[in-house]
């Protein structure tokens, strides 16, 4: 018989006594220092952990790679661990490359794949030589662009928006006035905030800009909107556009008035959703309800290539957010106990905001980020302005949702597809007007060629 003391440790008691020997190397504690944003302390840590056991048994490696991290110079020397049979490396459960493991917990955070790694010519051990060793020096590696997703701002024509520099960020704080404060009901700005006078918006972290310039430019969207335009029930008048074959377009209502694309990073995971339903909860639980048309749950869908930070981020969608349409406006509620990060363009310029402005909505407050009698304005001058001006405002019926993690120029993060979880709303109804509109225009005048 074993008395209370020497009864065996259990399993949980000897990963505390691991866990506790891997805090107290100085070795793993000085590396993790050097750490880069918020990748998951305990996974870093087992990651720096393994890296030291391989290295520790040659003779001054660990000193090279702490001056590799302190110098983030080119030109330290390659790190080298083995290469194993699948040039794969298992840290807590989790296989990944071990070049982009390290340049993931040392310099990028937000990295995904190998795709987004490339050796320099110094690197004497690179991943894709295919030789029995691997550097892992992160600073021998550059980050390349992913042509997965591009931002949203490249596909905007810089003639209709303001593009210069980094998008701003609006903060949407509790108890806002322009607000409204009954729980659970959508809301709007009042068109009386002074905002349209070009006030600055004493909930923007920067200064936004109260124009566009015209000059530099092209089109002002902004002075399009400020424009006086008579409603024409639904029809969009032809107003001077250059094809004179163009007739008057109705609105019609679609089939489903939005889709919703789930993305982590810049990779998207599961099906579109199409929503029929006025209301719609997009949430971070599972739904064991088949075919819900008004619950789009992101807890049931799976990523092979899934990183520690997105769990984590996954974890606090919790309620997420609810999205209502009542035939005319969008709004979208904050239902999480975390802020989510918007970016509609449509709500920018109406508000003379930076065209690719973040807002930030603050758990239980509500923002309207569509209005479709404002689009309509907006339709019916650019219509005078040609077919290009017409095709560029796709742009606006298009939201970038993030959960959690924020992006702008007050993060890390420069747009949506560095965020871990995020959603991008297609708008179908506005979407079909623009068909229809297009098609009616005719093509567009400007001649095109290989050269152009």
């Amino acid at each position: 018989m074993f008395s209370d003391f020497d009864e065996k440790p259990s399993t949980s008691k000897l990963s505390s006594i691991q866990n506790f020997f891997t805090m107290n190397n100085p070795a793993v504690k000085k590396l993790l220092g050097w750490k880069q944003g918020d990748e998951d302390d305990r996974w870093a840590e087992k990651a720096i952990d393994s890296l030291v056991k391989k290295l520790k048994k040659r003779k001054g490696v660990i000193e090279d790679l702490e001056r590799a991290l302190s110098s983030q110079s080119e030109n330290s020397k390659c790190i080298t661990i083995p290469r194993s049979l699948d040039g794969r490396l298992q840290v807590n459960h989790r296989k990944g490359l071990p070049h982009v493991i390290y340049c993931r917990v040392w310099r990028w955070p937000d990295l995904q794949s190998h795709n987004e790694l490339k050796a320099l010519p110094t690197c004497q051990f690179p991943f894709s030589s295919k030789q029995s060793d691997i550097c892992i020096n992160p600073y021998h590696y550059m980050r390349v662009e992913s042509a997965v997703l591009p931002p949203m701002n490249n596909h905007i024509n810089q003639q209709n928006y303001n593009m210069s520099g980094m998008p701003q960020n609006i903060c949407i704080p509790p108890n806002n006035p322009y607000l409204d404060s009954q729980p659970g009901s959508p809301t709007s700005f009042t068109s009386s905030n002074g905002i349209h006078s070009g006030q600055s918006s004493p909930y923007l972290t920067e200064s936004p800009p109260t124009s566009y310039d015209n000059e530099n430019m092209g089109y002002d969207m902004a002075a399009a909107y400020n424009q006086n335009h008579s409603h024409h029930n639904g029809h969009v008048q032809h107003n001077g556009a250059s094809n004179g074959n163009y007739t008057s377009v109705s609105y019609s209502e679609p089939t489903y008035w939005s889709s919703v694309a789930y993305y982590e990073l810049n990779c998207r995971v599961g099906a579109v959703f199409n929503c029929n339903s006025p209301q719609l909860v997009v949430d971070g639980f599972t739904n064991p309800k088949p075919g819900a048309g008004d619950r789009f749950c992101l807890g049931q869908l799976s990523n092979v290539n899934r990183n520690s930070t997105i769990e984590n981020t996954r974890k606090h969608i919790g309620k997420g957010l609810g999205l209502y349409y009542d035939g005319e406006e969008v709004h979208l509620r904050c239902l999480s106990n975390c802020a989510i990060f918007v970016q509609s363009i449509m709500f920018n310029i109406t508000h003379n905001y930076n065209a690719n402005a973040v807002a930030k909505v603050h758990p239980g407050n509500s923002l309207k980020i569509f209005d479709l009698r404002d689009f309509r304005q907006i339709l019916e001058s650019s219509v005078s302005k040609g077919y290009k001006a017409v095709y560029d405002l796709t742009k606006l019926c298009t939201v970038r949702i993030s959960f959690v993690k924020g992006w702008g120029s007050d993060y890390h993060r420069a747009d949506a597809t560095s965020t871990p979880c995020w959603i991008e709303i297609h708008l179908h109804g506005p979407l079909q007007w623009l068909d229809k509109t297009l098609y009616q225009m005719g093509s567009p005048l400007d001649d095109i060629g290989s050269r152009s």
